[in-house]
């Protein structure tokens, strides 16, 4: 089963749509073993919220709320919340115990989106934003001292989620040449060279963001591309399911829900922390 992140709402997909919390611009999704994290950015104010929930997704409290965040991306791992305060070109770690938190700001005015954990190494993604531009993944320890970057070269056009095993990183996005097909982007950290793998050539859609990973089949959201943000309220969504070769196996509707921001399997989630539902 998936939880789905959306601009409307918090939903679950074991077959059938199942809405759960409504919220304004939403993002952000992770959680740890007794709560669920859950971050939107309302379009008429200009601030991040993220709320926690317990597993029935039942409102517990909001334990942050930060003026011009613009929350993308959320990941909790050995205790900490890790926030992209995309708004601000920032990272955070947020102890949810004490609600304290501290920051580290990019010196590159980019579009930090993604986070992932890999052999006890945070990686951020710093996104290229536009065409024909590199990427920049940034490495942090859990304290958020800066460790280190590599750069991704011109891994195609806006550049989501980060995924890594065996020192391969996947990530999705579009074709350069401006046209919607969509992508897996595999690169190899060591020989600091990528590829792109193409999974699906036309689409009335075509905005990637939000991946989840079984053993066998990515799960990868697709959205409408609206450049009126209170437009990405409207319409429909779909999860893409692309096997190991990256072929497109299958797909499913998503009713009213505006874009998708984030995706999770509940359960042996690989490109999450670790944690099941």
């Amino acid at each position: 089963m998936l939880v789905v992140s959306t601009v409307k709402r918090l939903l679950v997909w074991d077959g059938m749509q199942i809405n759960k919390v409504e919220r304004d611009n939403a993002f952000g999704l992770t959680w740890d073993k007794d709560s669920i994290y859950f971050s939107w950015n309302p379009l008429h104010r200009n601030f991040s919220v993220i709320d926690r929930f317990n597993k029935q997704f039942e409102f517990q409290e909001s334990i942050l709320d930060q003026e011009q965040w613009n929350i993308h991306q959320m990941y909790f791992y050995d205790g900490y919340l890790y926030i992209t305060a995309t708004g601000q070109n920032r990272i955070a770690r947020l102890d949810p115990k004490t609600n304290e938190f501290i920051l580290q700001r990019f010196d590159e005015p980019q579009h930090c989106n993604s986070i992932f954990a890999y052999k006890d190494v945070l990686y951020f993604h710093n996104s290229n934003g536009r065409r024909n531009q590199d990427s920049d993944v940034l490495k942090f320890d859990k304290d958020l001292n800066y460790l280190g970057r590599f750069v991704i070269k011109e891994p195609g056009h806006i550049f989501h989620n980060l995924y890594i095993k065996d020192d391969i990183l996947y990530g999705c996005c579009h074709k350069n040449d401006g046209s919607r097909r969509s992508n897996l982007y595999v690169f190899d950290m060591k020989a600091g060279k990528g590829d792109l793998m193409e999974f699906r050539k036309d689409t009335e859609n075509g905005f990637l963001r939000g991946v989840a990973k079984s053993e066998d089949y990515f799960f990868i959201g697709e959205s409408q591309q609206e450049a009126i943000r209170s437009e990405r309220l409207m319409g429909n969504s779909r999860i893409l399911v692309v096997d190991n070769n990256f072929k497109l196996v299958d797909t499913f509707e998503l009713e009213d829900t505006g874009q998708i921001r984030d995706v999770r399997l509940m359960v042996n989630d690989r490109a999450h922390n670790g944690i099941d539902f």
